[in-house]
């Protein structure tokens, strides 16, 4: 008889440090929430906050300023609420058993689901890029990194049923994810649920969007007629941007300067002449390609010659042959041909240059004269010139603005008369 009252009283111990004793004033002031199934396979990451957020919004209804004590009294009630009205707004699975365990000032809500049916083995996705060039669709990919991973973190687990509820969650995450990567292009997503579920993700550009590109080719150290040999390589190789918006270019500039740098230095006219391009994109509706060409080998160039104000000789063209040696000195020859008198004027000669200016001289081999030169560049498109003659006395002066690429307007003085020049860079 003795044995059984100590038996009787051990038990009402283990009963009373088995049970949560809480405080008369303990009243719960946060809900957490744990999520899991009966087998193996993990619950989708984004369903699971989905859901969470769920069952707390539920469990912080019934459970947040109530007494610890009374919930720990009243679970069972509290459990099979929570179970109801979960039960009517959670697609695709079954809730399996909820236990409530509160705490001081804490409540954790455990819930096991069951899923209905079949689940998403395999998600495929397939994306339109709108009918954008390889090279385009790389730079695409690249941008959106690993957005197969993120659709998986979605739809991977959960019940074929459940999808469509879940689809909304997908597209807004996966939005969230191309606008932060690639916020040039809309996205619009379709998802065909299934064991294998199939997403498609189209891509559109927004506006501006390319509509034409404009290649131009500049040099002052090279004819620009014959970089006309290089146009329908790069012209070929900017296609690709029309139809892309104008701001996806701005940001992958690096890229396609880089592009065209490595395609000219590919041609036969750079390799032959020593040729460096320097492409320059301005990216709009009516995109601006430009490529400026020097060398360090030579100087070439090739103007036409208009005189408005001279009485004779008042059209020529001037051909300028030069081979540098080093980064200062060159050796040159002009050749100039006149129409009017149908005339050719060969003069060979030396050019120094250092930063701006540039002196030297040329031998007239047609009147047997020296010819004293000097360059200066003013910057922001002037420039002087001056030649003297020595045996003869002859001065020409000249003031020269830069127009444009190709046209230039000079004021020349010489000792008996004045014109003003058009001259034409081909």
């Amino acid at each position: 008889m003795r044995i059984v009252k100590y038996i009787f009283l051990l038990s009402a111990v283990l009963m009373v440090f088995s049970c949560p004793v809480f405080a008369a004033e303990d009243t719960i002031q946060a809900v957490s929430v744990h999520l899991m199934t009966d087998d193996k396979q993990a619950l989708p990451a984004y369903a699971v906050k989905r859901m969470s957020r769920s069952v707390a919004a539920i469990g912080e209804q019934l459970l947040l300023g109530r007494k610890a004590a009374e919930i720990a009294t009243n679970s069972g009630q509290y459990e099979k609420l929570i179970r109801e009205v979960f039960d009517r707004v959670l697609v695709g699975y079954s809730i399996q058993s909820v236990e409530i365990l509160p705490a001081s000032q804490t409540a954790d809500i455990s819930l096991k689901l069951v899923p209905w049916g079949e689940t998403v083995r395999e998600v495929r996705l397939e994306v339109d890029y709108g009918g954008a060039a390889p090279e385009i669709v790389e730079l695409i990919r690249k941008d959106l990194g690993n957005i197969q991973g993120t659709i998986d973190e979605v739809l991977l687990g959960l019940p074929v049923e459940s999808v469509e509820w879940a689809g909304s969650v997908s597209k807004n995450v996966v939005r969230e994810k191309i606008e932060a990567r690639l916020p040039e292009f809309r996205s619009s997503i379709d998802i065909v649920p299934g064991e294998s579920t199939l997403v498609k993700l189209t891509l559109s550009p927004t506006s501006p969007i390319v509509q034409n590109v404009h290649v131009a080719l500049r040099s002052h150290s090279f004819p620009n007629i014959l970089l006309e040999q290089v146009r329908p390589d790069v012209e070929a190789a900017t296609n690709v941007l029309t139809g892309i918006p104008a701001a996806f270019i701005d940001r992958h500039r690096a890229f396609f300067t880089c592009r065209l740098s490595e395609l000219t230095a590919q041609h036969a006219l750079t390799k032959r002449y020593g040729l460096t391009f320097t492409p320059n994109i301005n990216a709009a509706e009516e995109t601006e390609v430009t490529l400026k060409a020097e060398t360090s080998l030579y100087n070439v160039t090739l103007e036409g010659y208009l005189d408005m104000g001279r009485h004779d000789n008042d059209t020529s063209f001037k051909l300028h042959v030069g081979k540098n040696f080093g980064k200062k000195a060159e050796v040159f020859v002009e050749n100039v041909f006149i129409p009017g008198s149908i005339t050719w004027n060969v003069m060979p000669g030396m050019l120094y240059h250092h930063d701006y200016t540039a002196a030297g001289f040329k031998y007239d081999v047609s009147n047997s004269d020296f010819v004293l030169l000097l360059n200066q560049y003013l910057g922001n498109h002037w420039s002087v010139r001056f030649e003297r003659t020595p045996i003869s006395g002859r001065n020409e002066f000249g003031i020269r603005y830069k127009m444009h690429e190709f046209v230039s307007a000079e004021y020349v003085f010489t000792n008996t008369d004045k014109w003003l020049r058009l001259i034409g860079h081909l």
